[in-house]
């Protein structure tokens, strides 16, 4: 993602039910020369459900650019 206008990076939300989650954990890259940062979201779950929306949350005036925006599942080795 790339922000104009903000001092407030957005944050990543994935709305699965609460019971569903063992942890969760979020952050971000250092943005590159050009101003785009690397935003990620890990959810591990520890029970089976199907996310309802993955989403980029702000709150404010400014620009946000989105870029690649998408969902993966993953398994542990």
């Amino acid at each position: 993602m790339k922000i104009k206008g903000r001092g407030t990076p957005p944050s990543l939300r994935l709305s699965v039910p609460d019971e569903a989650v063992k942890k969760s954990q979020s952050g971000a890259d250092r943005p590159t020369a050009d101003g785009w940062q690397h935003l990620w979201l890990r959810t591990e779950l520890k029970a089976a459900a199907k996310p309802k929306y993955l989403a980029v949350w702000m709150q404010g005036p400014g620009t946000v650019w989105v870029d690649e925006l998408s969902l993966r599942t993953a398994s542990a080795p």
